[in-house]
């Protein structure tokens, strides 16, 4: 069994109350897992009193990395926040018994933060599907076995979780990691209306689902089975 802990969009003091309270949450918890939106200081406290490597995508509200024909410029014209941990966007990570991809930012609305037209976010989804088929083929030649998939993204998949508005609406694209790949699960963040938050974990295909706004705790055990609750004791 693993436990991971996925947090987005608010900083929230009832989920450092918890930890406070019960310092051995430290020592079963196995992914800390941000889908973007949160402050480098809360991701670093969280990181360092866990003691765990933090894995992130951006939010929408982070700035979006500035590229000129020759690359991702320095960081002096940068103003994104460096975070501490690993940045799951368009990579492809092995950690323990699963592989982790992610995919940051949301729909375009403004211009402003991390957002991508759709056309832009289906040319990341095809490239990294591109690299995991190599890395699959290799893996196959080389006798390892293939790890089961977690997704993270900041934006809803179009259709799951997501709202009609230009700010909120999912990525169509993201239907195909799905249907391609079969991750076992997918995190987002993004869509932090109150009134919805309560139902927010859906299974599409076989994938289950869920919006981390805030925070859960979710543990996936050998049979496959996920438990998702705000409570730490019911996962």
């Amino acid at each position: 069994m693993i436990k991971i802990l996925a947090i987005s969009d608010r900083e929230s003091s009832s989920l450092e109350s918890i930890l406070k309270k019960n310092p051995s949450i430290s020592k079963s918890l196995d992914y800390l897992i941000s889908c973007g939106d949160l402050g480098r200081d809360y991701l670093t406290y969280l990181s360092g009193s866990l003691n765990l490597e933090l894995m992130f995508v951006y939010g929408n509200h982070d700035a979006r990395q500035k590229e000129s024909p020759g690359g991702i410029q320095p960081a002096a014209f940068n103003s994104r926040t460096a975070l501490p941990g690993s940045n799951l966007h368009k990579n492809f990570i092995k950690r323990g018994e699963y592989s982790l991809i992610g995919f940051e930012g949301s729909r375009w609305y403004n211009g402003q933060g991390t957002q991508y037209e759709e056309k832009e976010m289906k040319s990341h989804v095809n490239s990294l599907l591109k690299k995991i088929k190599l890395k699959h083929m290799f893996g196959k030649i080389s006798g390892r076995p293939k790890n089961p998939l977690i997704v993270v993204s900041h934006a809803p998949i179009a259709d799951v979780h997501d709202l009609k508005d230009p700010c909120h609406k999912g990525f169509d694209c993201f239907k195909t990691v799905i249907e391609k790949l079969q991750p076992v699960l997918w995190l987002h963040g993004h869509i932090h209306q109150p009134s919805l938050l309560k139902n927010q974990a859906t299974t599409y295909k076989g994938t289950r689902i869920i919006n981390v706004c805030e925070y859960r705790f979710i543990s996936i055990d050998a049979g496959g089975k996920i438990k998702v609750s705000y409570d730490w004791n019911k996962i």
